[in-house]
């Protein structure tokens, strides 16, 4: 400041100079100091010596700047809008007085965008947040479009936008986005602006969180020590009041809030025993609040050892249920093991028995076989019409039967009509002796000799089944006929014998293979 001063008084009324000046102050909070400086660059100050030229009258800079130095002055009065009237209406004349020169500068320079920004800080002040909003979303796409112009506050004052209409999701996203595209996300101020918003979402342990980043950043910042002691005790005592107004309680809910509490606690006394500050300079938290702050979080912590101590009860209770859980299910799954490992011996020693029976059953039917190599006649005795006379083709009771019939008699029954090969253990049984049967074709051959008899004498089959002789024919063919005839039923009843004497064989072979 002091070679600004040096270089404004060698060159009184040098416009950089001035600029310098005013800007300086600025940044010292010194806004009559600036907004003096500035209108004099105007040539509208007291300490004008001549009128400016137009180009300065209209100097962008400085009239932002006044803007600027207008629009701090209103927000120190903002603090009483709501108890004095006066000072309302004072501070919606002084914001109008800063959108004015805000819309004088974009009027003469349509791209300036910090103009454009001011404009939407006065409508987001006056409470028109929906027009700040669309002029910030413009401010932000015309600056997001150039590489030359980078206005983080853009960023911020729409951020500000969404947490005043408690989109808070959105007002977060801002607020990253500003801290990674602009101060590589190591700016405390924005970060305070980002747990303020975590604070409104009831996302308390998120807003410490990024407090404690802040506070690494600035570690002499005794203001973020504050806000990081508000949020502990705003989450413990909005956690111990959920708790004890729940039917069931969770113990290290509980537990987290009380830690919480103490450690709050322990701020607010460190804060309250700082150091007053220099004489004449305003401290920085008031220590009537700190003092509010430590007696409620000590009268807090009394109250919670009730909430805890049922807490631990509970959770006593509940740790007994779950062990009695655990009991139960560990025999349930002790007693489903049994049961499987049971089953699983039972089907194994069914399978065994199965084994041992398919076994004694194969070597029984292999004895079988080679009995019936020895003593079962073959199949050409069957094909060369021998009688089967062994003692294994008679069942004892057909034995007995035979032997007490007379000699020359057979048991031959015409009302028997049971055919053996019929039943299918019988047919499998003469099949595995090598035995078959042999009627069916016995059958066909004999009705084709038939009918070739019938061709050969002449006669025919009508469809009635009755026998057409010619009447044409003589006495002698007829009698041939007759002699035919004859001959053919007397070949049938010796052949009718025939099947019944093998008819009796093949059932006593069957029930030799069912013994």
């Amino acid at each position: 400041m002091e070679e600004a001063q040096a270089a404004l008084a060698a060159r009184p009324g040098d416009p950089d100079a001035l600029a310098l000046v005013g800007s300086l102050h600025m940044h010292a909070a010194r806004w009559s100091e600036a907004q003096t400086a500035f209108r004099t660059l105007q040539g509208k100050g007291p300490g004008a010596t001549a009128p400016a030229p137009e180009e300065l009258r209209n100097d962008a800079y400085a009239m932002l700047s006044v803007a600027n130095i207008i629009y701090y002055n209103a927000l120190k009065d903002g603090a009483k809008v709501h108890s004095d009237e006066g000072v309302k209406r004072k501070l919606m004349e002084r914001l109008t007085d800063a959108m004015t020169l805000y819309q004088k500068v974009l009027h003469l320079h349509s791209d300036n965008i910090y103009a454009a920004n001011g404009i939407g800080v006065c409508l987001a002040e006056q409470g028109k947040i929906d027009q700040a909003k669309d002029v910030f979303t413009s401010v932000q796409e015309v600056a997001a479009g150039s590489t030359e112009r980078c206005l983080p506050d853009v960023w911020v004052n729409l951020a500000h936008i969404y947490l005043a209409l408690a989109q808070y999701n959105s007002a977060i996203k801002m607020y990253q986005g500003c801290l990674r595209k602009f101060y590589y996300n190591c700016d405390a101020q924005v970060m305070l602006y980002m747990a303020r918003a975590y604070y409104d979402w009831d996302k308390l342990q998120d807003c410490k969180r990024t407090l404690l980043r802040a506070l690494h950043l600035k570690p002499t910042d005794h203001r973020l020590r504050f806000n990081i002691a508000l949020a502990m005790q705003e989450f413990a005592y909005r956690t111990l009041q959920r708790q004890a107004s729940s039917a069931t309680k969770r113990y290290s809910d509980v537990v987290t809030a009380v830690e919480e509490l103490r450690l709050a606690l322990k701020f607010f006394a460190a804060l309250k025993d700082l150091p007053p500050p220099a004489e004449g300079a305003p401290p920085l938290i008031q220590p009537a609040k700190l003092q509010t702050h430590v007696r409620f979080c000590a009268d807090t912590l009394s109250k919670a050892q009730n909430v805890l101590d049922a807490a631990r009860r509970e959770e006593e209770k509940a740790a007994a249920r779950r062990e009695e859980q655990r009991q139960r299910l560990r025999a349930e799954t002790a007693l489903k093991a049994a049961e499987e490992a049971r089953k699983k011996e039972e089907e194994k020693r069914a399978f065994e028995e199965a084994q041992a029976q398919a076994l004694a059953n194969e070597e029984r039917l292999k004895k079988l076989r080679a009995q019936w190599a020895v003593e079962v006649p073959t199949a050409d005795a069957y094909d060369n019409n021998e009688p089967l006379d062994s003692e294994l083709t008679r069942s004892p009771v057909k034995k007995k039967k035979l032997q007490s019939l007379p000699d020359g008699e057979d048991d031959s029954s015409e009302d028997d009509e049971y055919d053996p090969l019929r039943d299918k253990s019988s047919k499998a049984a003469l099949a595995a002796a090598g035995l078959g049967s042999s009627s069916d074709e016995d059958e066909e051959k004999g009705s084709d000799d038939e009918e070739a008899e019938y061709r050969d004498s002449g006669l025919s089959s009508d469809e009635d089944g009755g026998m057409e002789i010619d009447e044409d024919e003589d006495e002698e063919r007829a009698s041939k006929k007759k002699a035919k005839a004859s001959k053919k039923d007397k070949k049938d009843r010796k052949k009718k014998k025939k099947d019944k004497k093998r008819k009796k064989q093949r059932e006593a072979a069957a029930a030799a293979a069912a013994e």
